[in-house]
């Protein structure tokens, strides 16, 4: 497995989606619910968020409050396709590697209000930003107000997605997002 250093739009990725072995264990993971290749994901995860914090000193200067995992969300038709969300996994996942207790997963602040065409289908950013516009809300802001995001996805591509994500998540004022995806 390749690491994946570059940050395409501010987003940290942790893998290349070029290599095989990494295309693989993410369409697994996807499309044929793959536990196998859950823990290694999360655990590389895990590593990075810690990498993350640690260079601004986050984790020491958060004090007793948690740092939120926020997947991001699915459509309820492609939940329902799926019977589950690749991000909410890998973000169960990642709390199993939490020895110091810092996170806690909320998969219930950001919501898919609607249902998009598939970002696969688009081919670049602008209609992939437009697709996907308005179709993201904040359910419960408080919840993130002054709190450090840490928002998963599993690929991206052209940043689209978690970029839309991450605006509707500005709007509820938290301290911090990092945006994370296993790939790009």
């Amino acid at each position: 497995m390749l690491p994946h250093e570059s940050s395409p739009y501010g987003i940290t990725t942790i893998f290349a989606y070029s290599d095989p072995v990494i295309r693989k264990a993410i369409w697994l993971l996807k499309y044929r619910g793959g536990t196998a290749v859950i823990k290694p994901l999360a655990r590389a995860m895990h590593d990075r968020i810690i990498e993350e914090l640690s260079d601004t000193n986050e984790l020491l200067l958060n004090g007793e409050q948690k740092i939120l995992l926020v997947p991001v969300p699915l459509s309820k038709e492609r939940q329902k396709e799926r019977g589950f969300n690749q991000a909410e996994v890998i973000a169960k996942a990642i709390l199993g590697y939490d020895l110091g207790n810092s996170f806690e997963l909320e998969n219930s602040v950001l919501i898919k209000t609607r249902h998009t065409k598939s970002q696969v289908e688009t081919r670049n950013k602008t209609d992939r930003l437009h697709n996907l516009k308005g179709a993201f809300t904040i359910n419960n802001p408080e919840k993130i107000k002054d709190r450090i995001i840490i928002l998963l996805d599993d690929v991206t591509t052209t940043g689209a997605t978690i970029e839309e994500c991450s605006r509707v998540l500005k709007r509820a004022k938290p301290r911090k997002i990092i945006k994370l995806a296993l790939a790009h």
